[in-house]
């Protein structure tokens, strides 16, 4: 699971599950297939393989949820709908930090192809405790971060596969921190550092001396505060610093 893809036309949603019953063509752009159908975003919204959530890209305040499942989720007793959509009481509490941070390094750090991921547990009143990968990518014309989120029951054929995805966000949520210090230019010379490249090679394309290179390498270890190459390639795969 990445942090942040590099995916916006043809996108397929989520996992991997192709649209159905709206027309939605692998080239179609993103944008144009909402503009389309923004008039009537509800009915959109009900044709698609997913659960399309809209928030504000600075706030993250809820602006639009698909009203299907929005019926789904769970309301404390005595709060109105108004005040749980602003406080999301249905949403697990470490999942929403988690989210609120990896959508806050995908702003600083977007592009207009980017993406971000993560994974969050909503209670919802007929199945209790669900597991939703949500893919976010920002639509300014559109309100700001257009969201789609699918069950992982119904894309993950196993456990195990649950279990690694999970393990690779506690990893973003506990890592956060250190990598968020990496500068633009270092997380670039790790790109390089996890295909094998030598110090010199790094250098060369970097156009940089050997002895910054290797200033680099010490700079990036402690700045994520490991000691081995095999820490810095778990940075690598969680933080989609690998391709």
């Amino acid at each position: 699971m990445s942090v942040i893809s590099k995916s916006r036309k043809g996108i397929s949603f989520v996992a991997g599950i192709e649209p159905n019953e709206v027309d939605l063509d692998h080239d179609m752009d993103l944008l144009q297939a909402f503009q389309d159908h923004q008039e009537n975003l509800p009915e959109f919204a009900r044709r698609l393989p997913c659960i399309l959530h809209i928030n504000d890209s600075e706030s993250f305040a809820l602006k639009y949820l698909d009203p299907g499942f929005a019926a789904r989720l769970v309301i404390p007793e005595g709060m109105s709908h108004e005040e749980a959509f602003e406080t999301l009481p249905f949403v697990n509490p470490e999942d929403l930090q988690g989210a609120v941070e990896s959508l806050t390094h995908y702003l600083a750090h977007r592009d207009e192809f980017s993406t971000a991921s993560f994974l969050q547990r909503v209670h919802t009143q007929d199945k209790g405790w669900i597991t939703l990968y949500t893919t976010s990518i920002v639509i300014e014309e559109l309100g700001g971060l257009v969201s789609f989120s699918v069950e992982l029951d119904a894309v993950l054929v196993n456990d195990r596969q649950v279990e690694a995805l999970l393990s690779e966000t506690d990893f973003i949520k506990q890592h956060f921190q250190q990598f968020s210090q990496l500068t633009q230019k270092e997380q670039n010379f790790i790109r390089l550092w996890v295909q094998n490249m030598s110090t010199s090679k790094i250098a060369e394309h970097m156009n940089i001396t050997p002895s910054t290179a290797k200033t680099y390498k010490k700079r990036i270890y402690a700045k994520l505060e490991i000691n081995s190459y095999a820490e810095l390639w778990e940075y690598a795969v969680a933080f989609d610093l690998n391709t």
